[in-house]
């Protein structure tokens, strides 16, 4: 377990708590799977739009020829966003893959790029956030709420900026709008 991971869930805890708002960019795949919900394929697209293609190329396979036409040399392994390489079985790194074994490769596809990969990562920002927060809070929000809760909104009210923003011209306070 990362202790950078753990560290962060506690900053995301103190964020909420004390409502300060933090810089994140982070994906909605991790905001997801820190609340309990599960990621889709649309969020794997978000970071990794190849691995996606590749998920999206196998599901759609209608046959053999359309398989190997789509994903030619798909094998029973998919690659991570770092890079390394997670065999879905036993040597899976050699093992071609068949048509008639597309929908076991695809559930345990999903489940390594969409649930395994991440899983340590979120595990630890959940112990942090736990050391801050109740995690039964997190079963109230969304992906979505909790990364508003953690960083604030990435929509910019410009009626609300105008209505606030004032300048100083001598002694006297005037808007620029």
């Amino acid at each position: 377990m990362c202790s950078s991971d753990l560290f962060n869930g506690k900053l995301f805890g103190l964020a909420v708590r004390g409502q300060h708002m933090l810089n994140l960019d982070l994906p909605p795949i991790v905001w997801r799977l820190l609340v309990g919900e599960r990621p889709t394929l649309a969020d794997l697209r978000g970071v990794d739009v190849h691995g996606a293609a590749l998920l999206s190329a196998v599901e759609q396979a209608s046959d053999d020829t359309s398989l190997n036409a789509a994903a030619p040399d798909a094998r029973w392994c998919v690659r991570a966003c770092d890079g390394s390489l997670i065999e879905l079985r036993e040597n899976g790194a050699k093992e071609l893959l068949k048509f008639e074994d597309r929908d076991e490769w695809l559930v345990l596809a999903k489940q390594a790029r969409l649930v395994d990969e991440w899983a340590e990562s979120t595990t630890a920002i959940r112990q942090g956030l736990a050391a801050v927060l109740p995690l039964s809070l997190l079963s109230f929000l969304s992906g979505v709420e909790l990364e508003r809760q953690v960083c604030g909104a990435r929509e910019l009210d410009i009626a609300l900026l105008k209505r606030s923003e004032e300048r100083r011209v001598g002694k006297e306070c005037r808007s620029r709008w």
